[in-house]
């Protein structure tokens, strides 16, 4: 049993009382805090693939596709994004194909990948000054299929995963120590594959979303 204070005893005793009510709003669910978004920029491109990177300087780098043949690959980088940041100015990359894009970035290293408009050769440019400037574009390799849903993440170090899906497999080229290596294939595919999402933390993490062979829709991890 708990004892009431004096102050207690004597509220419990009063003739009359007030009652108070303490409310406390968090901005969290559970332990995690919930983040509060801000619409920094509304513009007028097209809703069509569309990716974003920040590197270690806290810079914006965000790169997107055309809907409109022949595709186009546009990047940009915002130096310091706030709501009153010009986020209308684009540079043109290359033409490319419906297989999407896909940044990286690290420390002050950033990679953009997309798809040559063959629908198979895999080219990127890469930058080491945080996406202020850029060299020139490269070849990774040229599929025997198509390839769809690019997905890409770097270590601190520089190393790299490109993840895509060509046919009927989740494909993947890393480097390591500044070379890539062969094509890699995942263990298991879903019989058809929506999405690709990669990050590295302690080790490479990959997520799926797509159908299995009985058409169920499905996320793999």
């Amino acid at each position: 049993m708990r004892t009431l204070s004096a102050s207690l005893l004597a509220a419990q005793k009063a003739a009359t009382n007030k009652p108070y009510v303490k409310v406390e709003l968090k901005q969290r669910l559970g332990a995690v805090t919930r983040l509060k978004w801000a619409n920094l920029y509304a513009g007028t491109e097209e809703l069509y693939y569309h990716t974003a990177a920040s590197p270690g300087d806290r810079s914006l780098i965000r790169a997107r596709c055309t809907d409109t043949s022949p595709r186009k690959v546009y990047r940009q980088r915002v130096a310091n994004p706030t709501a009153q940041s010009t986020f209308t100015s684009w540079t043109y990359v290359a033409d490319c194909s419906y297989a999407g894009i896909a940044l990286a970035s690290a420390g002050a290293n950033v990679v953009l990948f997309w798809c040559d408009t063959d629908t198979k050769t895999i080219k990127y440019i890469e930058s080491t000054d945080y996406g202020a400037s850029w060299g020139s574009a490269q070849t990774l390799a040229t599929r025997v299929y198509g390839v769809y849903h690019l997905a890409a993440a770097m270590k601190a170090n520089g190393d790299a995963m490109l993840v895509f899906y060509e046919f009927t497999t989740a494909n993947f080229y890393k480097r390591t120590g500044g070379s890539w290596g062969s094509v890699g294939s995942m263990p298991d595919t879903p019989y058809i594959v929506s999405g690709l999402a990669i990050n590295h933390e302690t080790e490479w993490c990959l997520a799926i979303t797509g159908r299995n062979a009985s058409n169920q829709r499905c996320v793999w991890t």
